[in-house]
Formats: C-alpha cells, structure tokens, sequence
C-alpha cells in the first residue's frame, strides 16, 4: 500500500491584542515544569510551529521539560501517560503498534494501515504510525502535549491532538554522561551514555546511546497437558534493547542554522506478545480445565504457556521461534535548515525520513490450549518535507505560511495456523 500526502498552501493568520490574554489550560505537567524552571525564565514552546512562552500560546497543552522527564526516568512515549492528564496508550500484540488515545479520542489497534488520532511529532518529523510506541527514547529535551484538532499547524491526521518531542541539540560547552542501573522485578539490567561537544566555533556533535537487557516480569510456568512443549526461558518478556542517536549541528552565521539528526533502535523480544495475562486461564478463580492443576489462579506475574509445536513451526519460514518473537527496528532521519530571510521572516526546512521493520511470531491464544498461532512481517517506510515562512512583526498580526508533501509505503503479510497442540 502506497499513500501521498501533499498541503501546499496553507496559511496561518495570527492576531495578538496586547490587552487580551489568551486561556491557556493548566495541569499538572505544566505546572510542574513551572516549578522547575522558575528560575530559569519562561516554558518555550512551539505549538503553532514558532517559538512561544506557554502563556501565549493558545492551545491547551502539558509540557514536559527535561528535568522532569529525567526524574521520573522517561524513556518513551508511552511513559508518558502518568504524568498527561487525559492520555492513554497501550501496546497490542499486532503489527499495528497499538493505540494512543488523548481526552477519550484515538484510534483502534487492528488495522495496520490506519493513522493514529492522536499523532507523534519528533524534531519536525510527523509519525502517524503507533508503531512508535516501540521505539526507546531518550537525552529529550522537551515534550508538548497538545490537546484537540491540530490541523492547522501540524495536518489533517491529528484529530485527537499531538505529542511533540524534541530532542537534545549540542550545546556550547562540553557535556559527558554515564549511568546505568537495575531494576528488580523484571531483572533489567541497563547502561545509558552521552556525549555532547563543539567541534568548532560553528559546528556542535551530540552523540546518545542506551542499551538494556531485561529478563521479564513475568514468571512462566510449562503446561502439564499432552502435546504441549515447554518454553526454553522461564521469564516473560525476555527482551534486549539497544538506541543510538547522533545529532550535528551546523551555524555558519547568524542567520542560518542547519541541524541533522539519526536516530536507530532495535529491539528482540523473546516470548512473542506484549498481552499475556496470569488470569486468562483461570476466569472463575480455579483452574477449568486438565492440565492447569499446577497454575495458582493468583494475580502475580505468572503465567502458564507452551512453544509453538515444531508441526507449526515447519509450515512457513515465516514463524522463527517457538517461544514466540517480536524484531523490530525503527530508524528515523531529520534535517532542518532555519534561515532569517530578514530581521522579520523566517523560512523554516523540514526533511524527514521513518522506517519501521517487525518481525513478530506468536502464539496467538496466549496459553497451554493457544488454537491459533500467528505470524506477521510489517513495513513502514515514509519520506516527508515541510517548508514554512513566519513572520514576526511587531504589531498585532503575523501569519505563517507552509507547504507539506509526504509519501508513505507500507506493507503487512500475516500468516495464521489453527488448531494446534490440545485442545
């Protein structure tokens, strides 16, 4: 399946009365970045696509600033929810990714080839896809929530509002980090890093990685019924990630900037789907059926599940572990140029590139009498460019003007094989 997205001409008039101050809705990420940047002057954001202190912007939004993402240990999208008011995401098993919905409005988790409602934005770059629920993030240095219809400034594909994340750019001084940690209940062992210096007087490099290895969360425990195969792994999921960005920054004067980042992540997860439940097999509190005598029925963190059998497993190459997997890969490219035409037009580049990759087998009933297996192989290939002018007069009216082309591939193959093991 092939898309084309082309706006052109789209224009944006914006009047400021200085005796009128526009509603701006406060929560509690805003409020909470206030606190901490109170020392450090105003919340810039960049909600109509021009940079702007939160109080004139007016759009209701939570801002996450990146003190606060750090604190709280944000690494992606979907860690975000705790802290946005009214933002909900899940992950599905599917190649879909999975749902992002804002104020009660999103999208559903089934169809592949369908945009989200509530679309992401990352340096410039939009992502309509919720495959990028999937994809680690971190060294951010900002996070706008924005809430309702975004279509003026950032497309038609955004009826449910917009999740805007900047990252880190190379500063003026140079700046080193190193950490890791472990986290207990899933056995996650991890390490982060950056880097960040001038080159020169002109040029800046900013270079960030994380790798982790996490055992799982959840406890397995073989099914005791015939024809059922044993897991060879005892945790759920067993997952490895690795996240690499790297970010160059060009100021041949004062009036032009160019900016290029590259962005990969690369995750395996053993164990097949993200939607496991220790419930599922005991609905009514005891086990129901043979097989299940040795399973607690209790809500904690174990679960009874068996491979793929090999007879399975031997109809397509299409299925590649027993015990279920999930490869996916995301990369994604940006380059922006900014040039002060003059002292009161700004003319605003945005090239974007996004590939996604997943390979996912899985048993698809998620338990000892699974009827289904299921394997899926899913590609999403964009390229996307956006040319904006803005003004900044000094009077009481500015406009903004721009122009958006993107094209989009994607691609599904799903394959099931029903029934299987006991049943």
């Amino acid at each position: 399946m092939r898309c084309k997205t082309i706006f052109l001409g789209g224009c944006a008039l914006l009047a400021t009365m200085s005796t009128v101050t526009p509603a701006l809705a406060q929560d509690t990420g805003t409020q909470a970045q206030s606190n901490d940047a109170a020392n450090e002057g105003d919340i810039i954001v960049t909600a109509r696509r021009r940079d702007e202190t939160a109080q004139e912007t007016p759009v209701a939004l939570t801002v996450l600033n990146d003190a606060l993402l750090d604190r709280y240990g944000v690494r992606g999208v979907a860690q975000i929810q705790s802290l946005t008011p009214g933002l909900y995401t899940g992950e599905s098993s599917g190649a879909m990714g999975g749902t992002i919905s804002l104020r009660g409005i999103g999208s559903g988790d089934s169809m592949a080839f369908i945009d989200q409602a509530v679309s992401s934005n990352i340096d410039g770059v939009p992502i309509s896809s919720a495959q990028i629920l999937r994809a680690a993030q971190m060294d951010l240095k900002q996070i706008e929530v924005l809430r309702g219809p975004q279509a003026l400034f950032f497309g038609k594909n955004s009826p449910g509002g917009i999740i805007s994340l900047t990252t880190a750019d190379p500063g003026k001084d140079t700046e080193a980090l190193l950490r890791g940690g472990y986290e207990f209940t899933a056995r996650e062992k991890y390490v982060e890093a950056m880097y960040s210096t001038p080159i020169s007087d002109t040029v800046g490099l900013r270079i960030a990685g994380r790798y982790s290895d996490m055992d799982g969360y959840f406890k397995l425990v073989s099914a005791q019924v015939p024809g059922a195969v044993p897991m060879d792994i005892d945790r759920f999921p067993d997952q490895k990630e690795l996240f690499l960005r790297g970010t160059l920054s060009w100021t041949p004067s004062d009036r032009v900037s160019v900016r290029l980042k590259a962005t990969v992540t690369d995750t395996d997860m053993i164990g097949g789907s993200s939607q496991y439940s220790d419930i599922v097999a005991c609905p009514y509190g005891t086990p129901q059926r043979p097989g299940e005598t040795s399973f607690n029925c209790l809500n904690d963190r174990t679960l009874l599940i068996s491979q793929i059998p090999a007879s399975t497993m031997a109809i397509s190459p299409l299925f590649e572990n027993p015990n279920g997997a999930r490869y996916n890969n995301q990369t994604l490219l940006s380059g922006q140029l900014d040039w002060d035409v003059t002292d009161t037009l700004k003319l605003t580049s945005v090239t974007g590139y996004y590939n996604v990759k997943e390979r996912l087998t899985s048993n698809g009933g998620y338990g000892p009498y699974s009827n289904n297996a299921f394997a899926v192989r899913f590609k999403n290939e964009q390229i996307s460019q956006e040319l904006r002018l803005a003004s900044d007069f000094d009077g009481p009216v500015n406009f903004l003007l721009g122009g958006f082309y993107e094209d989009r591939k994607l691609f599904t193959s799903t394959i099931i094989v029903q029934p299987f093991g006991a049943v």
